[in-house]
């Protein structure tokens, strides 16, 4: 079964990249790769291994893209899929790191980690946190219109300036910040 996606990248440009066009690709990591990044970062992972990581879900994408559909009545889009792909990734990273034994006598890094307290081992808290945030993300798109659902995340996690959303999508730039108070709305009900 195909996934479906709507995207502010052009749909020559996604036709362009499931016939593994240089141009294409590339024009998808030069928009991807930072938003990609500072998702990860922001999932508290270190910025080499955040590096490789873009890395992994830019794999990801090639891999998958052929299979992926345009669906502007679902309301998702290849950010969305992205931020998904990348939350899978970081906890996956968790899930790996927690597997990782500390090393023994130690490097300059591990011990200026320990005199600062930086514990680099990350906890099953932490990862837990993570797949709760992605299932509340769920349940809250489940539960707003899609246009609504698009509006926010555009806005909130893409950064997308709220007059060019509301051209996109058909919407005024009041419309836009509105639909992004919904949400975050919502997302505070389920305990976000």
């Amino acid at each position: 079964m195909a996934s479906s996606l709507e995207s502010t990248v052009s749909s020559g440009t996604l036709q362009r990249a499931r016939a593994q066009e240089d141009a294409a690709w590339e024009s998808l990591v030069r928009q991807y790769t930072p938003k990609v990044y500072r998702w990860l970062r922001q999932n508290s992972i270190a910025p080499q291994d955040a590096a490789d990581l873009v890395q992994n879900v830019l794999i990801q994408l090639f891999v998958s893209l052929p299979h992926l559909e345009r669906d502007r009545e679902q309301g998702n889009s290849l950010s969305a899929w992205l931020f998904v792909v990348t939350l899978n990734t970081a906890r996956d990273y968790f899930r790996g790191q927690a597997r990782i034994p500390d090393a023994l006598g130690g490097s300059d890094d591990h011990r200026i980690s320990d005199a600062v307290g930086i514990d680099e081992t990350p906890s099953e808290e932490l990862i837990a946190k993570i797949c709760r945030l992605y299932e509340i993300l769920e349940l809250v798109r489940r539960r707003v219109e899609p246009k609504t659902w698009l509006a926010f995340w555009r806005l909130a996690v893409d950064g997308d300036p709220a007059a060019e959303i509301a051209a996109d999508l058909g919407m005024t730039p009041g419309a836009v910040r509105q639909a992004k108070l919904r949400v975050i709305e919502l997302l505070r009900e389920e305990g976000l």
